[in-house]
């Protein structure tokens, strides 16, 4: 994946320098250089400009003009003076300040770190994502997010998940649940079909878990959940397998 980036610099030196090492860097996709912060808005705006490496001094002045034209949230690495006082922008998301020397290696590790911001952005969208960088068949832990937190969870410690309008509450042994903003759906198309199976448009079960099944029930040591007669056949035909 490459990274769309400008360059918002009124000095000479470092405007060279900058566009040297943006153009070399495979992960990078230059898209211009700009000595008017105003002037770039179009571009990031645009072309969904991800990575913007800027003087601060431009905007120090008056950032609001530039910030209120802003869509999206681009990332912002700002040439600052050294042991300068202010190294970000209100309103901006800020990942680096740099300061001389900067060089290639410089710019390569501000594009890595991009990199797993973007990574990490893309699966906290998810709500659900595996903690070892594998699909979550193959993971042994997920992390779970619910709001501005993530609690990590053991797939093997998960004994049912319960939908509810959107959210899900996720059970397990020994452990108080934790929810999450997810459809049930969205969930079991991701989840190991061999280890969990669907027994009711709310619940997603552990088969491992089952301790007894009845008519419309299953057990779970001391806790019945309803199956409903659409899901009982995949059940049975599911318990079949895994035995």
């Amino acid at each position: 994946m490459k990274i769309n980036c400008i360059i918002i610099e009124n000095n000479p030196k470092y405007l060279n320098i900058l566009q040297r090492y943006c153009y070399e860097n495979d992960d990078l996709n230059w898209m211009g250089s700009y000595k008017n912060p105003l002037e770039a808005i179009d571009t990031i705006n645009s072309f969904k400009t991800v990575l913007v490496f800027c003087n601060i001094g431009l905007l120090e002045e008056d950032p609001m003009k530039f910030t209120q034209h802003l869509k999206g949230n681009p990332m912002f690495v700002f040439r600052t003076k050294a042991n300068a006082s202010q190294t970000r922008i209100k309103g901006l998301k800020t990942i680096e300040s740099i300061q001389d020397p900067i060089t290639a290696q410089t710019v390569k590790n501000i594009t890595k770190r991009a990199l797993k911001i973007l990574d990490f952005s893309a699966l906290m969208e998810t709500n659900i994502f595996p903690t070892d960088g594998t699909s979550l068949t193959s993971s042994k832990a997920i992390m779970v997010k619910y709001g501005h937190e993530a609690y990590q969870v053991s797939i093997d410690d998960i004994t049912y998940i319960q939908g509810m309008q959107g959210a899900l509450r996720i059970h397990m042994v020994n452990t108080p649940p934790v929810r999450t903003l997810m459809k049930i759906t969205s969930l079991e198309e991701k989840l190991d079909t061999a280890k969990f199976v669907r027994i009711h448009p709310s619940y997603l079960v552990n088969i491992t878990r089952i301790t007894g099944i009845q008519k419309k029930k299953v057990k779970l040591n001391d806790i019945y959940l309803p199956v409903s007669d659409n899901f009982k056949p995949s059940l049975l035909d599911r318990i079949g397998q895994f035995e």
